[in-house]
């Protein structure tokens, strides 16, 4: 079973990469019909499920990377304070609330945080529900089990696990440098 299979879905094609071992073993995309964005996700799940199938892929067996391609997602850093980790939840929402375009229950909020010695350094992400259940309904009709969604700069760096790597994403509407450290 490959280490790691990345899909990103654009918004007339899908991409695939599989990699095992710091070695790319397969890739491959197709073209995705523009209707589909206004249709039901079965059918955009049934193309991921035959984009999955054409390098090998079992659905139900692997754990799926998915860069999540939206205008809408947000990516924001704070700055906190040193408090207890139980509560960095409840500041991290707070924060939030001032700094995004959304109503707070509108979105799913993920975070990492990494202590330095005056407090925490927390990256976060926020993605609309809406795009979010989009995916999730597209991917279980593809029969995935498991998932987890990123925005793309993270999804590619957790689809090469190197750290201090430099990752170019080079496509036709533009180049995207990921720096990982």
């Amino acid at each position: 079973m490959p280490k790691q299979v990345t899909l990103s879905l654009g918004e007339d094609n899908a991409r695939l990469l599989v990699v095992d071992k710091r070695r790319v073993v397969s890739w491959s995309s197709t073209a995705l019909d523009p209707s589909l964005s206004d249709s039901d996700p079965k059918d955009l799940g049934r193309q991921i499920k035959g984009l999955l199938q054409s390098v090998g892929v079992k659905a139900g067996r692997v754990r799926l990377i998915v860069e999540v391609h939206s205008p809408a997602v947000l990516t924001r850093y704070l700055k906190l304070p040193r408090i207890p980790r139980r509560y960095m939840a409840k500041v991290v929402t707070s924060e939030l609330k001032d700094t995004i375009p959304f109503a707070i229950d509108e979105v799913d909020i993920s975070w990492q945080a990494s202590r330095n010695g005056k407090g925490w350094h927390v990256l976060t992400f926020c993605i609309p529900n809406d795009v979010i259940d989009r995916y999730a309904q597209a991917l279980k009709a593809a029969s995935i089990r498991s998932i987890t969604a990123y925005p793309k700069s993270l999804a590619l760096a957790h689809a090469v696990a190197e750290r201090d790597a430099v990752i170019l994403n080079l496509e036709p509407s533009g180049t995207d440098i990921t720096l990982v450290i």
